[in-house]
């Protein structure tokens, strides 16, 4: 049984028209029906009635579809995998990173070593903070960008990249845009939206707390594009990190009586063997002037 074959067979159960299917596939209609005769006669049984120039399914033929169906689909599959494969022509350096981490620097990153290295190729997924150390020792990725804090890092190599503070991230016509910096004191009993999924959440939290200050959140999610377009939107303020806005309509302004700050670490896991082409991004990213 040819792939061919298939394909003729499951063209012709479609239209129920031979002369239909053979100029879908662009085939000669007795070339058409010879190449379903010899599946007939190697299956041992009709697919087809004819009846004049009417085509009709056996019993046998409607139990074939569906199982002939599947075979040309697995063979589509495979045939995409290896095209995929041969348009990647090399494997890619997976990378790994928290969504909060600053899209843009990384892409500027990225942008500066494919400039220098025009034949790497780089997939980044993004992924919860805990599920990067599970990506790490299952070697589901080879790198990743994240903070470290709160998490259990002795069995990861760590490397610092850059640095940075916590903001109050406002709507551009919240009452407290017109202030340059602010105290946690002015944000108690403002609108507050949450950033679930956020590292230092508890951190920030636990500080705000601390000094008496009242926060609601009626809005939430774990999701940090959906945070801040409920920022954007006039839905409340959320704590962020300063080079970690993706959208407009926004302001950040400092907390002049609260120090929370961040550092975004490149991890890898110790003595796994890398390829050149990992090897070079990971130089490239420790050395970049990341400010």
């Amino acid at each position: 049984m040819e792939l061919a074959q298939i394909k003729y067979f499951i063209a012709a159960s479609r239209g129920l028209n031979f002369t239909r299917a053979a100029t879908e596939l662009n085939i000669s209609q007795p070339a058409l029906t010879k190449s379903i005769k010899n599946l007939e006669a190697e299956l041992g049984a009709p697919l087809f009635i004819r009846e004049r120039r009417r085509v009709f399914l056996t019993d046998f033929g409607h139990e074939m579809v569906v199982p002939m169906q599947n075979i040309l689909e697995k063979t589509k599959a495979a045939e995409k995998v290896a095209n995929s494969f041969r348009l990647l022509k090399r494997k890619p350096i997976r990378l790994g990173m928290m969504s909060s981490v600053s899209h843009k620097k990384v892409a500027e990153l990225m942008s500066n070593h494919s400039a220098k290295s025009k034949d790497s190729e780089l997939e980044i997924t993004e992924m919860s903070w805990p599920d990067l150390q599970k990506a790490l020792e299952t070697d589901q990725i080879d790198l990743a960008i994240m903070n470290p804090t709160g998490l259990r890092m002795d069995d990861y190599t760590l490397r610092p990249l850059y640095s940075e503070k916590y903001m109050v991230l406002l709507p551009e016509n919240h009452e407290l845009a017109d202030f340059e910096t602010l105290t946690l004191s002015q944000l108690s009993g403002h609108k507050y939206v949450d950033r679930l999924a956020c590292e230092m959440r508890a951190k920030m939290l636990k500080i705000c707390e601390a000094s008496g200050i009242k926060l609601y959140a009626k809005f939430r999610s774990e999701r940090e594009d959906w945070v801040q377009s409920m920022v954007a939107a006039g839905l409340g303020f959320a704590f962020i990190p300063e080079h970690a806005v993706l959208v407009e309509n926004v302001i950040k302004r400092p907390i002049s009586d609260a120090e929370l700050s961040r550092d975004i670490q490149i991890a890898s896991m110790p003595g796994r063997k890398f390829s050149k082409a990992v090897q070079k991004f990971y130089r490239a990213a420790t050395r970049y002037y990341w400010s």
